[in-house]
């Protein structure tokens, strides 16, 4: 046989082969729930949402040493002229599917949407 002949014959199975199996990789992802039903099924933890993005703001020490907000030096995003405490801060649509501290600070937690 050939060497063409046998890329010729190579080339028609991977056809016949990708044409086989087109459907089942064509196939649309299943629809991905939202809200508590997302929280509710831990299956669903590894799937990605297209054209979603997700952000946070977590207190890890970003110097790559060991000081993961127990200084309060990466505890917060910045502070304002009243002493409150920023953790996060966005623009555009979103919402928030988790919140969590390990030691919150005494007092109260504030969310501003929309600039209010």
């Amino acid at each position: 046989m050939t060497s063409k002949r046998a890329l010729l014959i190579t080339v028609l199975i991977a056809l016949h082969l990708a044409a086989a199996f087109a459907p089942a990789w064509c196939a649309r992802a299943p629809k991905v729930p939202v809200g508590f039903d997302v929280l509710e099924d831990l299956e669903l933890l590894p799937l990605l949402k297209e054209g979603v993005v997700c952000l946070q703001h977590s207190s890890y020490d970003k110097t790559g040493g060991n000081d993961d907000g127990f200084s309060g030096t990466y505890t917060a995003l910045r502070r304002t002229d009243s002493g409150e405490y920023v953790i996060f801060d966005a623009d555009g649509p979103g919402c928030i599917y988790r919140f969590w501290s390990a030691m919150p600070p005494e007092g109260y937690v504030k969310f501003f949407f929309d600039g209010e």
